[in-house]
């Protein structure tokens, strides 16, 4: 799971993306005041990883909106596409950007991006949402 710093700025700059969160067991978030990384177990567990212990937590529909950023797994920012691809038309597409040794084609650039994660958040942004983006600015661009 990628907790980098540069994917929760993407994600937490992924505004519909956020807006859209509900959570569930195995999420991973970062509480935004102290930056650290949580992941909720299971729905039915009310302690969160925090890299080190578990911790006893907040109800976490409390924290969504307020004091976190949820930072998706792989498997749910494909789960985002799945209305519009079926797996195969999502794999091609992925493809299509160019995906080769942790680069991968943008518009008219190519970006490196080294974690998977990294990779379909882009992907869902550039086909989804039509955003791009912008490492100098570290925010997503409409095209």
């Amino acid at each position: 799971m990628d907790t980098t710093a540069q994917y929760i700025k993407q994600c937490e700059q992924a505004r519909e993306i956020q807006e859209s969160w509900r959570w569930v067991g195995g999420d991973w978030w970062v509480q935004t005041d102290t930056k650290v990384v949580y992941c909720i177990p299971s729905k039915t567990y009310s302690h969160a990883w925090r890299g080190d212990r578990y911790m006893c937590m907040y109800d976490p529909p409390e924290l969504t909106r307020y004091l976190c950023i949820w930072l998706p797994r792989q498997d749910q920012l494909q789960d985002m596409v799945i209305l519009t691809f079926d797996i195969w038309q999502k794999l091609d597409h992925f493809a299509d950007m160019g995906w080769l040794d942790g680069y991968a084609y943008f518009g008219d650039s190519f970006e490196h991006i080294d974690t998977y994660e990294k990779a379909w958040l882009c992907f869902v942004m550039y086909h989804e949402h039509k955003k791009l983006w912008d490492k100098e600015k570290e925010q997503w661009n409409c095209l």
